[in-house]
């Protein structure tokens, strides 16, 4: 079985866009492989071919077509052994990260399966899981090209183990990396690259249990080669060579091509700045601007970046070939000139340091400009993936400072042309600020001929010590620089505006090692942090002995709202007893205590006011004036009836109110009188 990327590599493979690697693994004998991403650097079409002329199984679960939303390959099969009837389970996965890792324009017409779908067991891999334990497998493995580095998450053999039940044994690639078993004893094996392990899983045929596995290194002088094999490799390479190995150039020194370490032990050119890197970015520069192409922007706003992870190979001291060159950078990758302003340039290496210094294919080897990379500070990351990537934009810049651009200030607002390669340029890797930039336009000349072109033309075809080391132009700020730095600025007189940045200060000097920290101990910066967290403490103490006191003078706010409220409902205030205008006053002030009230936001000045003025509206409420007595002096006495003793009224009177009852004082001193009007008759009643 093969867990992908048999399509690319050398120039052996790569000349013949794959084609080569299928007719040699026909030739082994192969059973199943799945795709890797680089089965894709050649375009969906030599992808078709290759899987079409293959006459072992290729098994990919997790890529669709388009159009019937189905696996465009098997996504499983059942392996029978007919002696011994052992029922081996395969299924294949290639990672998602394909998307970005080969040019994005060829998954034009299929699809991955999202991150929702790409473990379940609706259509994800525990469907293939359990419909092979339906079919009677005894035992199942996984041919996946998804890795284990950190940068691949959530999509790792970790991550599909962790989310999925019943898998026996995953035969890993995609990382390089060499184990028998994961970190944590996890089963999981991958050989490396480049032919450099066998990996062997030995299956009890009685038990039908994984007995063992392991990795057979091969020596290419000792380890035995089929003779039929090996006659069609020998001549595939024999023609590759006649056209590449002829000397172009020379290299004095050794360019360095390593990956880099996760660690950041090593740095190669998925973590650091490299010679090669320099190099290779030098030659695009030079190549573009050789015959004064016009880019639309002045000289000293252009720059080069390419992605640390398409350089594949060292230049070794020696004779350099076309070979070597080609196998440097396989990809057959173009030129392309992108013009982005400078907050897209600055976004773009933002998210392609999002994880330095562990490594990232994004990485940036660059020409034309001074960049510093703050490793301490946190990458802040947009909530959602780029559109159909698996990495995740900057919110914010934290992590990148461009401090000059071809000897001049970096302007966040001006226009630049950025020369990178074509699958930069379309949004692979971590670049989609590029891919939605502007403008941008393709020259058609490959990296690797421009590279050749350089060396031949400018250097006079030998690379010497001009390149005998990285050139200074990406520098790195580690996580003791950034703790000093951090506490350095706290100010002297520290207030609660600076809590947020005295917990940063912490929490980057808590992850330095105890070396570091006493360093900082003795520059008396671990003091300075601690009387810092002291005031603070102090202040937010006192703050919240204020907030108590205010949370008191707040209930006793509402408490006296509360009660002259409920005294105002129960107080017998009708609209009847009062004047209309100090009424409705009144009635509005009332509104506006239980509105008040109501709110659980309420401050103790909104209650306070809302007191003050429900007690004011109260105090100011008028009685309606007595409806006085309309009466007319007339010649007529009126006689007091059913009272013990007769008398007259002083002033004569007229009634001239229809019915009902009239309380009035008739002059000063006079007593209340009681008059009813009633079929005619006037009665007067002492009252």
């Amino acid at each position: 079985v093969d867990a992908g990327d048999y399509s690319q590599g050398t120039t052996y493979v790569s000349e013949s866009k794959g084609a080569s690697a299928i007719e040699l693994m026909n030739l082994v004998g192969y059973d199943y492989a799945t795709l890797g991403n680089h089965e894709f650097d050649f375009g969906p079409d030599a992808v078709d071919n290759n899987t079409e002329n293959a006459e072992f199984k290729i098994l990919c679960n997790d890529i669709l077509n388009n159009d019937t939303n189905t696996s465009r390959w098997a996504a499983s099969d059942l392996y029978v052994d007919e002696e011994s009837g052992l029922k081996i389970g395969f299924v294949g996965m290639a990672t998602p990260e394909t998307q970005t890792k080969s040019l994005p324009s060829n998954f034009k017409s299929m699809h991955f399966l999202s991150q929702e779908e790409i473990f379940d067991a609706n259509v994800g891999a525990q469907a293939q899981i359990n419909a092979l334990k339906a079919d009677g497998a005894d035992v199942i493995v996984f041919i996946t090209h998804l890795g284990v580095d950190p940068e691949s998450e959530p999509y790792r053999s970790y991550d599909l183990l962790a989310a999925t039940e019943g898998i026996d044994i995953i035969l890993d690639g995609h990382s390089h990396t060499v184990m028998e078993k994961g970190e944590n004893d996890e089963p999981i094996m991958s050989t490396g690259t480049k032919f450099a392990n066998i990996g062997v899983t030995i299956i009890d045929e009685e038990t039908k249990k994984i007995e063992d596995n392991y990795l057979y290194p091969v020596d290419p002088e000792k380890t035995p080669s089929d003779a039929e094999v090996k006659e069609v490799a020998d001549a595939l390479i024999a023609e590759v060579d006649e056209q590449y190995n002829a000397k172009i150039a020379e290299s004095t020194v050794e360019l360095n091509g390593d990956r880099g370490s996760n660690d950041g032990s090593v740095i190669g050119n998925r973590n650091g700045e490299t010679n090669l890197g320099d190099l290779i970015t030098d030659s695009i520069m030079w190549y573009v601007k050789k015959d004064g192409a016009n880019l639309g922007v002045d000289d000293k706003h252009v720059v080069a970046i390419t992605n640390g992870g398409g350089i594949r190979d060292w230049i070794h001291v020696g004779d350099v070939t076309k070979n070597i060159v080609k196998t440097v950078l396989p990809f057959g990758n173009t030129i392309a000139a992108v013009t982005v302003t400078g907050a897209e340039l600055l976004e773009a290496l933002e998210a392609s340091t999002y994880c330095t210094p562990t490594t990232v294919g994004g990485f940036p080897q660059t020409a034309g400009m001074e960049i510093e990379v703050n490793t301490g500070a946190p990458y802040d990351a947009n909530p959602e993936t780029y559109p159909g990537s698996t990495y995740y934009g900057p919110a914010s810049i934290n992590r990148v400072t461009i401090k000059s651009v071809n000897g001049e200030a970096f302007d966040i607002n001006a226009t630049y042309v950025v020369l990178t390669n074509n699958f930069c340029a379309e949004g692979g890797d971590t670049y989609y600020a590029f891919a939605k930039a502007s403008s941008q336009f393709d020259t058609g000349i490959t990296l690797d001929y421009a590279l050749a072109q350089y060396i031949i033309e400018a250097l006079g075809g030998v690379v010497g010590d001009t390149y005998a080391a990285p050139q200074g132009r990406l520098t790195f700020k580690d996580q003791e620089e950034y703790a000093e730095e951090l506490i350095e600025v706290l100010p002297s007189e520290i207030s609660l505006d600076d809590k947020e940045a005295v917990e940063a200060a912490r929490k980057v000097y808590e992850s330095l090692t105890e070396e570091q920290k006493k360093e900082l101990a003795a520059a008396g910066l671990e003091a300075k942090l601690a009387t810092a967290e002291a005031k603070i403490a102090a202040l937010e103490a006192q703050a919240a002995a204020a907030a108590a006191k205010d949370a008191i003078a707040l209930a006793e706010a509402k408490l006296t709202l509360k009660i002259n409220v409920l005294g105002a409902d129960l107080g017998g205030y009708t609209k009847a007893k009062y004047t209309t205008s100090t009424y409705d006053a009144y009635t509005a002030a009332l509104e506006a205590a239980k509105a008040v009230l109501a709110n659980k936001d309420a401050t103790i000045e909104e209650l306070n006011k809302a007191n003050d003025d429900l007690v004011a509206a109260i105090a100011a409420l008028k009685l309606k004036a007595k409806n006085p007595m309309k009466v007319q002096a007339t010649a007529k006495t009126v006689k007091l009836a059913k009272v013990k003793k007769k008398k007259q009224v002083v002033a004569p009177l007229k009634v001239t109110k229809a019915q009902g009852t009239v309380t009035y004082k008739k002059a000063s001193g006079a007593k209340a009188l009681t008059i009813n009007k009633k079929n005619g008759k006037v009665t007067v009643k002492k009252g």
